[in-house]
């Protein structure tokens, strides 16, 4: 017959657990103190809880990796990702972590993704400037053009060539981090309007 397994409650042993729980009371008869199953048992819970954190920042991690293939990508979608991904680790940590202490494990868990999370917006903003900036540069080429040449001599014509750009460029940056198209916009047409006002001032 098949011995029943060994459980803790209600939490059946695997071999591992039994070798922790068999070492911690072995442990404190070494030591001279009263051997304790409560404590054995608690720093079996505290083990399960390091590997389930570890499990589920590492399967967020080789998401991670996926991810950074699509960016740069919009804040709604990263966020929605994050979403999903945060999710998942949750669920991978729920199915390993034990114990009255989980809930201190999993704190930390949502502390490391966040930190992930923060890395990976940073890092889809800079890919983000980097794509904005050269579309930037295309579509405001004619209007260079036009300006070196004497074509667009006056500010309301000026203006309304970067209107026209400003709603080309914010149609084409939808998929893209739009804080970061925002913010490189207000750079780029700041210094173009500087360059042109002296183009203007100099102008015999």
């Amino acid at each position: 017959a098949t011995a029943p397994a060994k459980m803790v409650e209600g939490t059946v042993l695997s071999g591992r657990m039994a070798s922790l729980v068999c070492a911690a009371l072995l442990n404190a008869c070494n030591n001279a103190t009263p051997p304790s199953p409560k404590t054995a048992w608690r720093l079996v819970c505290s083990d399960l809880c390091r590997t389930a954190v570890q499990r589920a920042l590492g399967d967020y991690a080789l998401r991670v990796t996926r991810i950074y293939n699509h960016l740069p990508t919009s804040d709604h979608d990263l966020h929605r990702w994050h979403a999903k991904q945060r999710a998942n680790a949750h669920s991978t940590f729920k199915g390993v972590a034990i114990g009255e202490e989980a809930g201190e494990y999993l704190e930390r868990l949502d502390g490391e993704l966040l930190g992930l999370q923060e890395k990976l917006c940073l890092d889809n903003e800079r890919a983000s400037r980097v794509v904005a900036r050269e579309l930037l540069e295309s579509l405001y080429h004619p209007v260079h053009q036009g300006i070196t040449s004497g074509h667009i001599v006056s500010l309301p014509e000026y203006q309304r060539h970067r209107d026209k750009i400003r709603c080309e460029y914010d149609r084409m940056t939808v998929g893209l981090s739009a804080y970061t198209c925002r913010l490189v916009q207000l750079e780029f047409f700041e210094q173009r309007l500087l360059d042109f006002t002296h183009t203007l001032l100099s102008a015999p």
